[in-house]
C-alpha cells in the first residue's frame, strides 16, 4: 500500500506546478532531533512553560538553562537527513515551490532547500532584549548562561517565537499566501494541532488543493483530513518519492 501510494503521490507532483511543504519536528528525528508531542516528545520531559514569553522575562536566567537544554545542545552534533535532502532535490527539479517549517533547526538550509519560510523563527540568531543586536549564533559562547549582549550588556533572547508571542510578519504573510494558491501541499512530521500554523492545511484545502501527509503517526483531533496519508519515517519515503519521479 505504501508504495501504490508513494506512485500515486509522485503522479500528482508530476501533474501540478505550485507544490509547497509543511514540514514539523518529525521531519528532524532521523537527525537526533526529539519531536514536542507524541511518543518521546519533549513535553513528556520538560514544562512548555520554559517557553511562554512571559516566563521567559521573569526568569531568563533560569528559562536560558532549559532553552540551551533544549535546542542549542542537540544542535551541536545535528545534520540534515535524508528527507531534508530530498526536499531540496525536489526544489532544484522544479517539483517544490517553498517550505513552510515550524521547525528552528536550520536544517533545510543546510540541505540545500533556498526558500524556506520559518514560520517559528530560528535558533540561528539571537537578539538583545534591550538595544536589539542581532547575533548569529555561532559567536555566542554558550558556556556561559544566560548569553548577553557585547554591545548593552543585557540578556540575549533566541530569534524564535515563545507561546505568547506573534508569529513574524512576513513569514506569516508569505506562509497563508502559498497556503492559499497552491495545487498540493506535503505536511511532514507535524501532529497539525499547534495554530496557527495547523490552520495552513486547512485553508490549502478549502482553495482547493491536494493534502499529502506523511507522518509516522496518524492524527485524529485536528483541523484538516488529508487526501492521501502515507505512514512511515520521512526519511525514508521522501527519497523514495524522489526516485519514483525521476523515472
Amino acid at each position: 500500500m505504501t508504495e501504490d501510494n508513494i506512485k500515486k503521490v509522485a503522479d500528482i507532483l508530476l501533474k501540478n506546478k505550485y507544490i509547497v511543504a509543511l514540514t514539523g519536528s518529525g521531519i528532524s528525528v532521523a537527525s537526533g532531533l526529539r519531536t514536542f508531542r507524541g511518543k518521546n516528545g519533549l513535553w513528556e520531559e520538560y514544562n512548555p512553560q520554559a517557553l511562554e514569553i512571559s516566563y521567559f522575562y521573569e526568569h531568563r536566567a533560569e528559562s536560558w538553562d532549559w532553552i540551551y537544554k533544549l535546542f542549542f545542545e542537540p544542535l551541536k552534533n545535528a545534520q540534515p537527513n535524508a528527507a531534508h535532502y530530498a526536499l531540496a532535490e525536489l526544489e532544484n527539479m522544479g517539483k517544490l515551490n517553498a517550505i513552510i517549517t515550524q521547525n528552528i533547526d536550520g536544517l533545510h538550509q543546510a540541505a540545500g532547500s533556498k526558500n524556506v519560510i520559518e514560520f517559528h523563527g530560528t535558533t540561528r540568531n539571537l537578539i538583545c532584549t534591550k538595544c536589539g543586536a542581532d547575533y548569529s549564533r555561532d559567536e555566542i559562547d554558550f558556556s556561559i548562561l544566560p548569553p548577553r549582549c557585547a554591545k548593552c550588556g543585557e540578556i540575549l533572547k533566541p530569534d524564535f517565537v515563545f507561546f505568547g508571542e506573534m508569529i513574524p510578519h512576513k513569514a506569516a504573510e508569505y506562509a497563508y499566501h502559498h497556503a492559499m494558491h497552491c495545487n498540493v501541499m506535503l505536511i511532514i512530521g507535524t501532529s497539525g494541532v499547534v495554530m496557527p500554523a495547523a490552520d495552513l492545511p486547512r485553508i490549502a484545502k478549502q482553495n482547493n488543493a491536494t493534502l499529502i501527509e506523511i507522518n509516522l503517526e496518524q492524527y485524529n483531533e485536528r483541523f484538516f483530513a488529508p487526501d492521501i496519508f502515507i505512514q512511515g519515517d520521512a526519511n525514508v519515503i521522501l527519497p523514495k518519492l524522489v526516485e519514483e519521479i525521476k523515472k
